[in-house]
């Protein structure tokens, strides 16, 4: 395996970055996979954050019935 020298791995990433400036004025579009990962992570954090303010709804739902059936088996007892 070829190791490169800190200056050709500048001149690599510099090649890189001007291929991705030249596409980006061409067709408007540079890293479009990376923006694609980005649809798809916030896609599935949506589901997984609707999920999460649905259970949480739940529990608070399930605490205030709890809370109001001690109260009434308290208030039974004295």
């Amino acid at each position: 395996m070829e190791q490169l020298s800190d200056s050709d791995h500048r001149d690599s990433a510099d090649a890189t970055t001007s291929s991705c400036q030249s596409t980006t004025a061409e067709d408007g579009q540079c890293g479009g996979g990376g923006e694609a990962m980005a649809r798809g992570l916030s896609a599935m954090l949506e589901s997984v954050i609707k999920d999460f303010d649905s259970k949480a709804l739940d529990t608070l739902n399930s605490q205030d019935e709890l809370s109001g059936s001690l109260d009434r088996l308290v208030q039974g007892t004295i």
